[in-house]
């Protein structure tokens, strides 16, 4: 088995810093927020789009503790489109999802039927069995990383957006 082991020195000082600071749960709650808004933003800017149900379902949803540790962007709560993560990590042999098995991802015709009628009214004729069997051929849908790609590139940003709450509460030392 591998592993990787973390350790951060000082960890019990500034839990109980974070906890006995009553001025930080606001800031934290501003710059989550502010981290939540545009990555939801860049997140719809590059989410892949048919009919626009997953893309206007895009959001962010801020830790509702008293002193805020996290925030969620993606398809949340009431919002959630069952196809989402396939979109997100692929299918089949060619996903990047990390607890995913890797297997041939077999397409039904039938899931893809919708589909092919409405992508066919444009004039193009589009045949669900042929598409599902093209899918299967090539093992699956290549993940789209709309939601991972946008995080990735702006990591520095959230981090700066992070560290100016903990100066506005006066705990970066």
């Amino acid at each position: 088995m591998t592993t990787i082991r973390v350790r951060i020195d000082g960890l019990p000082e500034l839990i109980r810093a974070l906890r006995d600071n009553a001025g930080l749960a606001q800031p934290l709650n501003k710059a989550f927020h502010k981290i939540g808004l545009q990555g939801s933003s860049d997140s719809k800017r590059r989410a892949p789009v048919d009919t626009g149900l997953m893309r206007g379902r895009i959001t962010y949803e801020v830790d509702k503790s008293p002193l805020p540790t996290f925030v969620r962007i993606g398809t949340i709560g009431s919002g959630k489109v069952n196809y989402a993560a396939y979109m997100e990590y692929g299918t089949g042999l060619r996903h990047d999802h990390p607890t995913w098995p890797k297997k041939p991802h077999i397409v039904p015709p039938r899931a893809l039927a919708k589909w092919a009628k409405r992508k066919s009214r444009s004039g193009e004729e589009f045949n669900a069995y042929t598409v599902a069997r093209a899918i299967t051929a090539r093992g699956g849908l290549e993940p789209r990383r709309f939601l991972r790609d946008p995080f990735e590139r702006r990591r520095t940003t959230y981090v700066r957006y992070l560290t100016s709450a903990l100066r506005e509460a006066r705990l970066d030392g």
